[in-house]
């Protein structure tokens, strides 16, 4: 899931990338009919948004053994250390 994470922010920042590079030219040709390509940039913003909110909140690891914690508990239940 945390791969497959990774992967959806990079391809959607790529997309971005090229999405904000047609916006440029079409603005450099004096071309000011850009609406598909700015709502394909918020969707693309909304996309990355998610996606990390999603690792920050399901993805944290142990300071100690590196494992992942998913439960809020004052001490990680596969090493046993403090949090």
């Amino acid at each position: 899931m945390k791969k497959a994470l990774n992967w959806i922010v990079i391809s959607a920042f790529l997309i971005f990338l090229v999405d904000w590079a047609i916006i440029g030219l079409k603005l450099l040709d004096n071309n000011d009919e850009f609406y598909v390509e700015a709502w394909l940039a918020l969707f693309c913003l909304l996309v990355i948004v998610i996606c990390a909110l999603l690792k920050c909140m399901f993805f944290q690891k142990c300071p100690h053994c590196g494992k992942t914690l998913w439960s809020k508990g004052a001490y990680c239940p596969h090493c046993g250390k403090k949090l």
